[in-house]
């Protein structure tokens, strides 16, 4: 066999502390020299009396041993996390008083019947309930409703009148006066529940939503009495007056 360099005859005689050359292990024919630079830092190996030589491994530093991060809230001081919770509750009760002024700024059907004095006596008619809403307009079957092109909602009264005999005329205007569709007059003879609708209406959904934030004036039914459905209109008088309220059915 031949070799480049030769080994002590005493092995036990090397000098351990001499790292300028280090053997890293030997074969069956060759021996492998390891040539280490002194810009190279030396790593501590764990030798393995396993096999001929000696096995390099690699011991992981403490420096790359890294914890696992905390928590958010592990990070703060008690001064941030008692922060944090005053602005969350801040928001809480600002969302809550919000909810409870926008509900009470908005009329719901009972409030704005409530401004009605019931029962309405007329001289022809007695009105004892009313409620109104908005609805979408019904285009099949066999109480199609008869409504201008394009519209989505309709404003709809529904009244408990009873007389011995007479009329009732309904109109619907508009937050500004202006009447809108056509007026509907029904004959009275008993006890009836009439339920009345517009034959026009929001033709968006988004008018809905701003007449319900109050940003569109409220519109307005007129309930009106007569003798009969054929009287003129003259002879009409009114019973009352009402808002429509924001209600969708």
């Amino acid at each position: 066999m031949s070799n480049d360099s030769q080994l002590p005859e005493n092995p036990s005689e090397r000098n351990l502390s001499d790292f300028s050359t280090d053997f890293v292990g030997f074969g069956e024919d060759e021996l492998w020299e390891l040539d280490t630079s002194p810009s190279q830092p030396i790593e501590a190996t764990i030798e393995s009396t396993k096999g001929y030589g000696v096995m390099e491994t690699s011991v992981p530093s403490e420096d790359f041993i890294r914890p696992i991060a905390p928590g958010i809230f592990t990070n703060l001081t008690m001064l941030e996390k008692t922060s944090m919770i005053a602005i969350v509750v801040a928001l809480i009760a600002t969302a809550t008083f919000s909810i409870i002024h926008f509900n009470k700024e908005i009329p719901v059907g009972s409030e704005i019947a409530e401004k009605v004095s019931l029962p309405v006596e007329g001289e022809l008619l007695s009105v004892s309930a009313f409620e109104t809403y908005w609805r979408e307009p019904i285009t099949q079957g066999e109480t199609i409703d008869v409504v201008r092109s394009g519209v989505k909602l309709i404003p709809t009264i529904k009244i408990q009148a009873s007389g011995k005999s007479g009329a009732i005329r309904v109109f619907f205007r508009d937050g500004e006066g202006v009447l809108v569709g056509d007026s509907t007059t029904l004959a009275i003879s008993d006890n009836e529940t009439l339920t009345i609708s517009a034959t026009d209406g929001f033709t968006d959904m988004s008018m809905h939503a701003s007449y319900r934030t109050g940003k569109t004036p409220r519109w307005i039914i007129q309930i009106l009495e007569g003798p009969s459905i054929d009287a003129p209109i003259e002879k009409f008088k009114t019973l009352f007056e009402t808002e429509i309220s924001t209600d969708i059915r």
